[in-house]
């Protein structure tokens, strides 16, 4: 058996634009935002630019909270395909104006992401389910960061 010996960071953020006080106010939440950072690598699916790696940390944006998850050296280089196979794909609006409205999701919005979208889908994918029986699109970024499964919050 592979030992848990890798660390994940995952990064929330509390956005001030239009998208991010929607999504912080229809979801009760302080977080808007949030994505995974992995070998110093971020992954996320962001407004305006779809999924996107960039390296990490940037000087130019400071997260507002970070939690942390122990996996194993295959799942870290499984998480990392996962990510590098979406990056590109469009971010999913009409998906977070579904999510507010409590629509299910679409086979229109099924190739595009929001943020917590994928990242939950990224940890289905090694077997880590942040919250069983609720699909990824029912997730806010609020709900990622209630998960029991992290630990470690630190502020940036």
């Amino acid at each position: 058996m592979e030992s848990k010996d890798r660390l994940i960071r995952v990064h929330f953020w509390k956005g001030d634009g239009l998208i991010g006080r929607i999504i912080r106010r229809f979801t009760w939440s302080d977080y808007s935002h949030v994505g995974m950072e992995l070998n110093g690598w971020m992954y996320e699916a962001r407004e305006f630019r779809g999924v996107v790696k960039q390296r990490w940390p940037d000087s130019k944006r400071s997260s507002s909270a970070v939690l942390e998850l122990r996996i194993s050296q295959s799942d870290l280089r499984k998480l990392a395909e996962w990510w590098e196979c979406r990056i590109g794909l469009p971010y999913d609006y009409w998906q977070v104006v579904r999510f507010i409205y409590r629509k299910d999701e679409t086979a229109s919005t099924k190739p595009k992401y929001f943020c917590s979208e994928a990242l939950v889908d990224s940890l289905a994918y090694i077997g880590i389910n942040l919250f069983e029986r609720v699909p990824s699109y029912k997730i806010s970024p609020g709900w990622v960061y209630r998960s029991p499964l992290f630990k470690g919050e630190t502020n940036e």
